[in-house]
């Protein structure tokens, strides 16, 4: 599961794999509340961060030449 931030205070998006995040609980969580949980653990605020969940890695482009970046694992 990949993890995609646009970070109101920076004016970035940041794009991270969480999918071997579980957190400190032993409850079973749904994604979002897996996803809450590694915002509030590195620091993010949720009223300054939207985010989105994607199964696979997202593809970025660069401005409008549609040049994909390819993000390292």
């Amino acid at each position: 599961m990949w993890i995609s931030i646009l970070n109101y205070n920076s004016g970035q998006i940041e794009v991270h794999d969480i999918s071997e995040y579980y957190g400190n609980c032993d409850a079973i969580l749904s994604n979002d509340e897996i996803a809450e949980n590694w915002l509030y653990d590195n620091g993010y605020k949720s009223s300054e961060v939207n985010y989105m969940l994607t199964d696979d890695a997202p593809e970025i482009y660069d401005g409008n030449t549609q040049n994909v970046i390819d993000i390292p694992l």
